[in-house]
Formats: structure tokens, sequence, C-alpha cells
């Protein structure tokens, strides 16, 4: 039922699962696209299919520091033309990671 512009997408989800080693291992489709990706019939597959900013805020759940790291690159790396902070705090919302921009709100606030 994936859209026939989407089942590469699917067919890549598929190809992980046969390298997951224990049923721990979790393999996620990340898209904004999810209409077009037949969400119940990958999950009855073991595949999550998640939008941009649930992604995000589930990193950030396992893995704060981590995440924090990343986003700290971002900021410092990105200078042509420079990104804030705020700008990416922003663009996290935007794209639907409120817990994780929230989280890094606050942690950076309070530096």
């Amino acid at each position: 039922m994936v859209d026939a512009g989407d089942r590469h997408v699917a067919a890549a989800g598929l190809v992980l699962l046969d390298y997951a080693e224990d049923a721990n291992d979790r393999v996620f489709i990340v898209s904004s696209n999810v209409k077009h990706m037949a969400v119940d019939d990958m999950t009855a597959l073991g595949i999550e299919v998640i939008q941009p900013g649930r992604f995000i805020d589930l990193l950030t759940n396992a893995a704060p520091e981590r995440v924090g790291t990343a986003l700290a690159k971002s900021v410092t790396s990105l200078t042509k033309p420079p990104y804030t902070r705020q700008l990416l705090l922003d663009a996290l919302r935007l794209h639907g990671a409120i817990s994780t921009a929230d989280h890094f709100q606050q942690t950076w606030d309070s530096e």
C-alpha cells in the first residue's frame, strides 16, 4: 500500500530489517511524507514510520548529551550565514521537535 513513488524508501526499511541483530533493534523510516508510507502496514512488518521532529525527540530522550553535542556542532559549523542557537531552536520547533527544543532552550538558558 506504499505509494509507488516511495516504494524505494519502504524497500530500504525492509532491507534494514535483515540487519537487525536482536528484537531490541528498531528500524525507522523518517519522513515528512508519512501519508504515502502505509504506516499501519509498515508497523506490522516491524518498521516505524515517523515524522522528523518526533524522531529527534526520541533521540533526545535516549541520549540527550549526544544530541546536545550534535546541535552545538551544528551551530558552530554553520557560519555562512551564521546560525544561532535560537535559530536552531526555532527550526526544531518548526519541524515538530518540540520537547528537544524545550529541553535545549532550558539547558542553554542555564549556562
